[in-house]
């Protein structure tokens, strides 16, 4: 039975139908006024925010049921903690606005608009046009329009400080999410691992003057005594702390603010008084910095002035506020204008000139890395002299006079100490550097040449680095004590005068030989020179150069002791190596050898161009190739009975600059992933054995035949059907095919080592099947014939699916 269809669309016969009208004045408001996102990291025993995000969202909704209406506003404001300077940094700028005549600075403002149009007008579809259709919707009114602007440009500063900060952020992300930590990750998330004095406390004092130290907590508005939980509620009136004492802080009740970003930190003021020079300090303590306080000059007929506090010189005497980020807490030093830093590997005495001119006395002594803050009464002396020592040596024959640095920013100075063994004639030198820095004078932002700090840094003034790949045994020419460094090892030779001494240099066991060399330091106007070795172990003498380079750090003559080559064999036969132009001195590398072999030139051409040759066995040297370019590769051809090797070369630069690596690996290379081995022999070699690689392994290629073009055939191990051959000197990818075996994949790239590889990955199909697949589908009943290739056919039947793989590549 047959019906007349109707039209789908006909606007002639739609009835009118009467709609009711929606609500009008509906409105919604919703308002966030913090939302705070805070990263937290552990530095020393405590965990503190590293990464703020602080933002605010205020929007409205109207009429969301006839004409929806949206307006919102999102601040925001990102910081991070500068630990140097304990101070909140932005990495999201605020906006500068002038308000009230004043620049002040306001989050990013981002804003969002949606509007919801009504249609007045609504479009009529023409059955029988549609080119007016088109053009009646491009001109139509959007339903709805979104809005998303801001005023300000999106400003993110990436400082140093801030890409450290955020890199110990993710390690410390990084050691939390693993269950079982490496030391070496969890290091690298940590920024202290000493363990606080007082966990938990934000404050803490420490009374380096050498004098008596009170804090009246009655007088003090900000800070009292730090007190944990279940400590017992104490009333302290005042803290009286001795030369070398220290003391946990907090601030008061009601002096906690809100966490604002954009605002300056609120000014902290810890009052202290000094009871010996009875004076009153203001010191400031909310950020991380320093500040000088004079404290004036001494009076005569004052009655203390006899004492060894205040029969000074008569030069201004100040004393220096240091505020440090350290173990979680803010940690406050009072102490004088000078520090002794030790960078030595071994503890350091002190000494300073007493009064009396003719006698020093013992400070203290300063661990490895650690700093000790000078007392008034070790600086303000008629002399200003230091003196240090370590063990088993005396005092320091000469002085270091802090005082100089009054004239002169930077100051070093070569401080020698003899053996108490006096029949020794053994020294132990130390380089003592002295700078100046200048802060901020008291309370103001002002710095004054007045205002200054003295830093003493105890450097070696001999370091060394082992930059070769063995070990090294060194000493003193005409001393017993020697050391022994291994591989890449950076040491401390504090008993050589710099660039006088003389240094025996040996190399034990290299080559199943011993090598020795006894050279001067190098003079402070030569960067390179050559060090020669000599090894006796032979019925002639041989004789080995290697570079040293020499420079002088901060204070300090570096020493590198260099191979300017390795040689790295990794073709599984034996290579030797001559420089082109000299033609007795030959190196043997055999393939059992693992570990690089140094290769140098004689010293009149150790920094000129570098040419080299090599051979395979005893066969014909190769042409000459340049070693002078990092990062170079290429290949050398190498011939011995009858047969040419093709040896790949790679250059590359080592850690530290000085030392080119240079690699011999096999042009070709057949890399087997599959999970059975397999088996390759050479077209139109069919009387040579078939060479077997394992699974998940690689075996070295080196091709008999002389062609250009070179095939090659593969088959699985134990079987004797093989694939169609395929060229491997070209970089292609493709499938090779076996009846009733697993088809291989097989793809030859050319990295940019100059090194083919010819890769059997693992099959992607099971066994029995293939790499491909193929499906024909028809509606008809019948048998239809395929042809996929001339010499290969299939018949997939309707709606079946099948798999092939090439049969000839």
């Amino acid at each position: 039975m047959l019906e007349e269809a109707e039209e789908a669309i006909n606007t002639e016969n739609i009835d009118e139908v009467q709609i009711a009208k929606p609500p009008i004045g509906e409105i919604c408001i919703l308002g966030i006024p913090n939302i705070t996102l805070s990263l937290e990291m552990e530095i020393g025993s405590e965990y503190i925010p590293i990464l703020v995000m602080q933002a605010a969202l205020n929007a409205q909704v109207k009429d969301w049921s006839s004409e929806l209406y949206v307006e919102s506003t999102w601040t925001m404001q990102i910081s991070y903690y500068n630990i140097k300077r304990a101070l909140w940094e932005p990495l999201l700028e605020p906006v500068e606005v002038l308000k009230e005549n004043e620049y002040k600075h306001v989050p990013w403002e981002m804003k969002l608009e949606v509007v919801m149009h009504s249609q007045e007008n609504p479009i009529n579809i023409d059955t029988t046009d549609e080119a007016a259709n088109y053009k009646a919707i491009a001109q139509r009114q959007a339903n709805k329009t979104i809005t998303l602007s801001c005023t300000e440009t999106l400003e993110i500063t990436m400082s140093r400080t801030c890409m450290e900060m955020l890199t110990l952020l993710g390690n410390s992300f990084a050691a939390a999410a693993q269950t079982e930590t490496e030391p070496s990750v969890l290091a690298k998330s940590r920024l202290e691992s000493t363990a606080s004095s007082y966990p938990g406390a934000p404050y803490v004092l420490h009374n380096s003057t050498g004098l008596t130290a009170k804090i009246v907590m009655q007088e003090s508005q900000d800070f009292t005594v730090f007190r944990k939980v279940e400590d017992p509620q104490h009333n302290y009136k005042e803290v009286v702390l001795e030369a070398g004492a220290s003391v946990p802080l907090q601030l008061k009740k009601g002096r906690h603010t809100a966490f604002k970003l954009n605002e300056k930190p609120q000014a902290l003021i810890l009052s202290i008084k000094v009871v010996e020079l009875d004076i009153d300090l203001q010191l400031r303590v909310e950020r991380a910095d320093k500040r000088y306080f004079a404290l004036g000059r001494n009076k005569a007929g004052n009655t203390l002035e006899r004492t060894s506090v205040n029969a000074l010189a008569a030069e201004p005497r100040g004393m220096i506020s240091e505020v440090v980020m350290k173990d979680g807490a803010m940690q406050i030093y009072l102490r004088s204008v000078v520090q002794v830093i030790n960078t030595l590997s071994v503890n350091v005495s002190v000494y300073y000139m007493t009064l009396s001119g003719n006698e020093v006395r013992l400070l203290s002594e300063v661990k490895p890395g650690g700093t000790l803050r000078l007392p008034l009464q070790a600086v303000h002396t008629p002399t200003g002299e230091i003196f240090f020592s370590v063990e088993g040596f005396t005092v320091s024959v000469s002085p270091f006079i802090w005082r100089e640095l009054q004239q002169e920013v930077k100051s070093e100075r070569l401080l020698q100490c003899n053996s108490k063994d006096k029949t020794s004639k053994e020294k132990f030198y130390l380089k003592a550097v002295g700078t100046m820095e200048q802060v901020f004078f008291e309370n103001t932002n002002k710095q004054t040449f007045a205002s200054s700090c003295y830093d003493i840094v105890l450097k070696p003034a001999v370091k060394m680095q082992n930059c070769l790949p063995l070990e090294i045994v060194v000493s003193q020419s005409g001393f017993n004590r020697t050391q022994t460094f291994k591989p890449g090892e950076m040491f401390h030779l504090s008993n050589l005068e710099p660039h006088k001494a003389t240094i025996v240099v040996m190399m034990e066991s290299y080559l199943e030989k011993c090598w020795v060399a006894t050279e001067n330091l190098p003079a402070e106007d030569t960067e390179l020179s050559v060090w020669t070795f000599d090894s006796h172990d032979s019925p002639s003498v041989i004789t080995m150069n290697l570079g040293m380079h020499s420079v002088d750090l901060e204070g300090t003559q570096m020493l590198s002791l260099y191979c300017p080559f390795w040689m790295l064999n990794k073709t599984g036969l034996t290579l030797s190596y001559r420089n082109y132009d000299d033609t007795g001195n030959v190196i043997f590398h055999p393939p059992i050898y693992k570990d690089p072999i140094l290769f140098s030139f004689r010293a009149k051409n150790f920094f000129g161009k570098k040419k080299a040759a090599i051979r395979v066995d005893f066969g014909e040297w190769s042409e000459k190739f340049s070693l002078d370019v990092p990062g170079s590769s290429g290949v050398v051809l190498c011939k011995n009975e009858g047969r040419t090797y093709q040896v790949a070369v790679t250059n590359q630069l080592t850690f530290n600059s000085l030392t080119k690596m240079v690699v011999f690996t096999p042009f070709f290379l057949i890399i087997n992933e599959a999970p059975f081995p397999i088996q390759y022999q050479e077209l139109s070699r069919s009387g040579d054995p078939w060479q077997e690689v394992e699974a998940s392994s690689s075996a070295p290629l080196w091709p008999l035949v002389e062609k250009e073009d070179k095939l090659l055939l593969v088959r699985v191990s134990g079987s004797t059907e093989h694939a169609a051959p395929f060229l491997y000197t070209e970089q292609h990818s493709t499938a090779l095919q076996l009846n009733n075996q697993t088809g291989f994949r097989r793809c030859i790239f050319v990295p940019p080592s100059c090194k083919a590889r010819v890769f059997f990955p693992r099959p992607e199909v099971g066994r029995g099947s293939s790499a491909s697949g193929f499906q024909r589908r028809s509606l008809h009943v019948f048998s239809e014939r395929l042809d996929i290739f001339l010499d290969h056919s299939v018949y997939p039947g309707p709606c079946q699916g099948l798999m092939y793989n090439t049969a000839n590549p």
